[in-house]
């Protein structure tokens, strides 16, 4: 029969053997422990009653579970124990928030607003020219500045220039959304250049287009979310108005040349000329959707060329392919 005020060191005992599987810190740890003097542990538990000894049992429940995390092997015991999910019991990650994200296509030159990630809205918007190109990664919006001043950069296109405060004649127009590495998404004082790659890295868009973006980003992501405020940046052009974002926004720029859209190939200008030959591009699209040995149509692609020189060009796959490809598509 075991007596009552054995159980104590039964439980210790079976704690001390599960532990000592561990690593070699842990070993080393007890034999520390067991270097104690036995008879000091003993008395210990007598004269200091059964709290002592769950105070003991707690400590070493917890370095289990410490262990168990360092080592990234936590036994099925140790984990229903503590109350801890074995390894392939973990729940898998929530998914994203939803919220607002943007795309930017250089080659389409479109900017596409979307809303848990459904395109909601798109604008025509100017990209960087040749000589000084849109980066293409990954940016986020957190600051939305209205009736911004512009300051000229440290580069040689502005060698000269001076400061202009907001107004009619400013080249950020009515607001810039700033993001990362100076690159910034903002409204314009030459309208005409939207649609083309005519900037100096940056993402042009109509001011009053630039003004909606702004304000539905800011209106979800911040506590200035007053219509009348709009009034406001209106009433009072001169003066600049900071609005920090409580969440940046996403927003990704890419190269796409070559998409397909509804069933048909859609293909862009190469305006940088970072890809290779149309034929190459298309080849290595339908590779990623899993078509091989497709046989394009070399007369095809020379109308493609030829039409690419006045903007996209929109086609059905199968106009690109022969007859006896089709299936494949």
């Amino acid at each position: 029969e075991v007596k009552a005020s054995d159980k104590p060191l039964q439980a210790l005992a079976r704690f001390e053997k599960t532990l000592y599987k561990y690593q070699k810190a842990i070993k080393i740890f007890f034999i520390a422990v067991r270097g104690m003097n036995s008879y000091n542990i003993r008395r210990e538990i007598f004269e200091g009653g059964v709290r002592v000894m769950r105070l003991r049992i707690f400590i070493l429940l917890m370095l289990v579970g410490l262990v168990s995390a360092c080592a990234g092997k936590p036994t099925a015991q140790v984990a229903k124990s503590a109350k801890i999910p074995a390894v392939d019991q973990v729940q898998p990650l929530a998914p994203s928030v939803p919220g607002y994200s943007i795309r930017v296509n250089i080659p389409e030159r479109v900017l596409y607003l979307k809303q848990d990630g459904k395109v909601i809205k798109n604008y025509s918007v100017a990209v960087g020219q040749g000589r000084y190109p849109t980066p293409v990664k990954q940016f986020t919006i957190e600051q939305i500045v209205w009736n911004p001043w512009w300051i000229p950069p440290d580069s040689d296109w502005a060698a000269g220039a001076s400061k202009t405060p907001p107004g009619p004649n400013n080249p950020l127009g009515p607001v810039k959304m700033i993001m990362q590495e100076a690159v910034l998404i903002h409204g314009t004082n030459k309208p005409g250049s939207i649609g083309q790659p005519a900037s100096h890295g940056c993402i042009r868009m109509y001011k009053e287009q630039a003004e909606e973006l702004a304000w539905t980003l800011q209106s979800q992501y911040s506590d200035k979310s007053d219509p009348q405020l709009k009034d406001l940046y209106k009433k009072k052009k001169g003066q600049s108005f900071y609005v920090n974002l409580n969440q940046g926004v996403p927003v990704e720029v890419t190269y796409d040349t070559v998409e397909v859209a509804d069933g048909q190939l859609v293909i862009h200008p190469d305006i940088y000329r970072r890809k290779g030959g149309l034929k190459q591009q298309i080849e290595q699209l339908l590779h990623l959707q899993g078509k091989e040995n497709i046989q394009i149509k070399d007369e095809q692609l020379k109308n493609i060329q030829k039409l690419l020189q006045k903007g996209k060009v929109i086609m059905p796959m199968s106009d690109l392919v022969y007859s006896s490809m089709i299936s494949a598509l």
